[in-house]
């Protein structure tokens, strides 16, 4: 539960973060190094920080165990690093023309192409339906060609 060497003081923090603050709080109040009043006082500051510094600043005068810092996570690249081997293939994230109403949409053509082929009394061709919203929705965007 102890800091490393250089944390990101200006990452905000969850309720994780808090959660470890809380505890390492515990644990100091235990060994005898926060009086009750002290402690109360830290946890009422550890439950309105955001920032990782305010939770840092409540420990500048105690021993580990220091609250947990945050992970900072990385972003997903969109498209292929250089320097790897060519695949021919889009590798990343692809997005459905319409977001989440798009990928609803998909999701529902079987039913809809279903309830339209019992209402117009049995037509087969609802069911192209199904393919044509998917390449409508998802269709060639962001593919890469071939070499």
């Amino acid at each position: 539960m102890s800091t490393p060497p250089d944390p990101a003081p200006d990452v905000r923090v969850g309720h994780a973060e808090r959660e470890s603050a809380t505890r390492a709080l515990d644990e100091h109040l235990s060994a005898g190094r926060l009086d009750p009043d002290e402690y109360a006082d830290r946890v009422v500051q550890v439950s309105v920080a955001r920032y990782f510094r305010d939770l840092q600043s409540l420990f500048t005068d105690l021993p580990p165990p220091h609250p947990e810092s945050p992970v900072i996570k990385s972003p997903v690249p969109l498209t292929k690093p250089a320097g790897g081997p060519p695949s021919g293939r889009y590798e990343g994230r692809r997005d459905a023309l319409g977001g989440r109403v798009g990928e609803t949409l998909v999701a529902l053509s079987p039913f809809i192409a279903l309830a339209l082929f019992v209402l117009l009394r049995f037509e087969w061709v609802v069911f192209l339906l199904i393919p044509i919203v998917s390449v409508v929705v998802y269709g060639g965007r962001g593919r890469r060609h071939r070499r």
